[in-house]
């Protein structure tokens, strides 16, 4: 998240040009008050907050600072501006996809998606030479094994899988993957 604002043209006390020898930012959540976020003064007219959680509200204020040193000689606030991030990027999408055909199955594996927020897979599959995948799993499954019962012996299918977290992102697709029922790893 980051916060952007504009050089003061004037003083607190109305004199000008401005005096200010830098910035710090404070931010307060819905179970805190304002406190200030920046360790150090902050030279530029804008700030990174990497420490904030998607779909919970923040409020930032900004003040001016007279001194570069303690004890800050600040402003008054900025006016608040509220903030809600919202996630909107997916997970990694899943790598190291494995075939196994046996019996009557093909066993889809994969490594698992290192995310905090992960809610689990899709499985998409589609015949060799056709143009769209089909989902296979009505909702996303939560482990990284899939056994795809509705296969036909001397058919060719084609898989791949995505991943999505909790806010609902979808990662990219997989690589894909080409088996039939053979009995052996592919």
């Amino acid at each position: 998240m980051i916060l952007k604002w504009r050089v003061p043209e004037e003083n607190t006390d109305g004199s000008s040009p401005s005096s200010v020898k830098g910035y710090h930012v404070y931010r307060s959540s819905e179970e805190s008050v304002f406190a200030r976020i920046n360790h150090e003064l902050i030279k530029k007219t804008s700030y990174e907050d990497d420490q904030i959680l998607f779909d919970k509200e923040y409020q930032y204020v900004v003040r001016c600072s007279a001194s570069e040193a303690p004890p800050y000689l600040e402003s008054e606030n900025s006016e608040p501006v509220k903030i809600i991030v919202k996630d909107t990027i997916g997970p990694e999408k899943p790598k190291g996809l494995i075939l196994i055909a046996a019996g009557d199955q093909i066993t889809v594996t994969w490594d698992t998606v290192e995310a905090e927020d992960l809610y689990g897979y899709k499985i998409w599959r589609r015949k060799k030479g056709e143009e769209g995948f089909l989902l296979m799993t009505s909702k996303p499954v939560k482990e990284n094994i899939f056994h795809d019962f509705s296969v036909r012996e001397g058919i060719e299918y084609e898989y791949c899988v995505s991943a999505c977290d909790k806010a609902g992102n979808e990662s990219e697709r997989s690589d894909i993957k080409t088996g039939r029922l053979k009995g052996y790893l592919l």
